[in-house]
């Protein structure tokens, strides 16, 4: 697909690097000072959030990006196989504890932050998703709203779930996780504007729940 994305006289190569990619996150309130700890030679003096920065570790050319994707402070860093070892053995070392893409997703769900799969990807707008302000887009007021919502218990329904009200289809679920920190499942789903107001009832797949202000479990800020 990406070969097919370069222009005509352009010099460019496209090489799939998955196989010897790692991605590794630091998130909380700690994460910061995990970052100076053990990669702050190799990273600028201050890496905003959002932004990201190429740096060399252990002498492999890595990526390090500031992201607060799971509604906390947080790093990601892009590195080979190898680094990605050794800097898991550090992290674990030093007492920092290891979490699964289940937690990041459970965390992801609660700080009400979109992801590109299962929530955008089916042909959303940044302000239907909520970003259009973070883009700097002006002013919007579209059809249908990505909104939270917590559900009555811990179940989770299957992504794509369509979402009603009075018996009626008014959207579709598009992630969903059981949070132990609320003692519920919750949830986002791309609802009709008229029915993403927080309080509003909805059912899916036979589960109540209403629609939630976000965040729905507030963090430590950056």
């Amino acid at each position: 697909m990406l070969e097919g994305a370069v222009g005509e006289g352009y010099d460019a190569v496209v090489q799939d690097r998955t196989a010897t990619t790692c991605l590794v996150g630091i998130a909380g309130p700690g994460a910061a000072e995990a970052a100076a700890q053990h990669v702050n030679e190799a990273l600028p003096p201050r890496l905003p959030s959002m932004h990201a920065s190429p740096f060399e570790f252990h002498g492999y050319r890595a990526l390090a990006i500031r992201t607060s994707s799971v509604g906390e402070d947080g790093f990601e860093f892009m590195v080979a196989p190898p680094v990605a070892e050794h800097l898991l053995g550090l992290l674990e070392a030093s007492g920092v504890g290891l979490a699964g893409m289940g937690a990041q997703e459970i965390a992801r769900i609660e700080a009400g932050v979109p992801a590109f799969t299962p929530d955008l990807e089916t042909g959303l707008t940044p302000a239907e998703a909520g970003l259009g302000e973070v883009l700097g887009l002006p002013p919007d007021e579209p059809e249908r709203m990505l909104s939270a919502l917590l559900f009555e218990g811990t179940a989770t329904p299957p992504v794509g779930t369509p979402a009603l009200a009075d018996e009626q289809v008014v959207g579709e679920l598009r992630s969903c996780a059981r949070s132990f920190a609320l003692d519920a499942s919750a949830g986002l789903a791309i609802l009709n504007r008229n029915r993403s107001h927080p309080g509003t009832p909805i059912l899916v797949g036979g589960e109540r729940a209403l629609v939630a202000q976000k965040p729905l479990y507030r963090r430590r800020k950056m």
